[in-house]
């Protein structure tokens, strides 16, 4: 795909509660996170409204070490 077809592609937005059930975190440790740079940030697109974007979200998720891959702190 060329760059300019790909930049003209809007990107897909996450809600809080698309965040949370994706990432099965509660809110208070995704915000925990966000604070400790380690999990993305979200854009503010209103006064008291924040998105993520689905392929930062998703790129994280990738990328955090869990119990099941051996990354995780089991006990």
């Amino acid at each position: 795909m060329h760059q300019s077809a790909q930049s003209s592609i809007a990107p897909v937005l996450l809600t809080w509660p698309e965040v949370l059930k994706a990432t099965r975190l509660s809110e208070r440790m995704a915000r925990r996170l966000i604070a400790d740079g380690k999990f993305p940030a979200p854009l503010r697109i209103g006064e008291r409204r924040v998105r993520f974007r689905a392929e930062d979200v998703q790129a994280w998720a990738r990328s955090y070490p869990t119990a099941a891959t051996g990354g995780g702190n089991a006990s």
